[in-house]
């Protein structure tokens, strides 16, 4: 069975074709491999097998079974990568590239970049050096972080910005 490389570049309006070029570019020189892209409003690959969208069940299947997992700079994407027990290979969207509103993503990936938690792809070479490693050896792109269900993050969540409100004070009329 051929080694699967699974890339998404999430459900944003914005496209992201230059991931899309990417991938079908890293595709039609490694045909022996197959390369699964949710392109969302993007551009359909050529070469790539495309998904416009898929159901977050597939989406988790293609990642478990990758042996290299490609996403933007979004975190339930990256999220779902660790859950599956890739690294992700993160490209970021770029703003200056009509790719996203502002550089959040830039900022996010180089974070977690600096934390060991993504591999981070900022030009084509990058990417294909990458997904060329991992297909090589998959236990490279491997690893064991551990992540919260939705609901158990929401309950955190809650309960901190809980603790963050700021209690109000009614002031009677006359007191100061």
């Amino acid at each position: 069975m051929a080694p699967l490389v699974f890339a998404s570049v999430g459900t944003d309006h914005h496209p992201f074709d230059r991931l899309v070029g990417w991938l079908d570019d890293w595709a039609a020189r490694h045909r022996d491999i197959t390369v699964v892209v949710q392109y969302g409003h993007s551009r359909a690959p050529a070469v790539a097998t495309g998904h416009a969208m898929l159901p977050p069940s597939r989406l988790r299947e293609y990642m478990a079974d990758a042996a290299a997992v490609v996403v933007h700079g979004g975190p339930g994407l990256m999220l779902d990568a660790w859950s599956s027990s890739r690294l992700p290979i993160v490209v970021a969207r770029d703003p200056a590239m009509g790719e996203h509103v502002d550089g959040h993503q830039l900022a996010f990936v180089d974070y977690l970049h600096h934390q060991g938690l993504v591999a981070p792809a900022r030009t084509e070479d990058e990417l294909s050096g990458h997904l060329s490693r991992a297909v090589a050896d998959p236990a490279a792109f491997a690893c064991e972080l551990r992540v919260s269900s939705t609901a158990e993050t929401a309950r955190t969540v809650g309960e901190n910005i809980a603790r963050l409100r700021p209690r109000r004070r009614v002031i009677r009329r006359g007191e100061r």
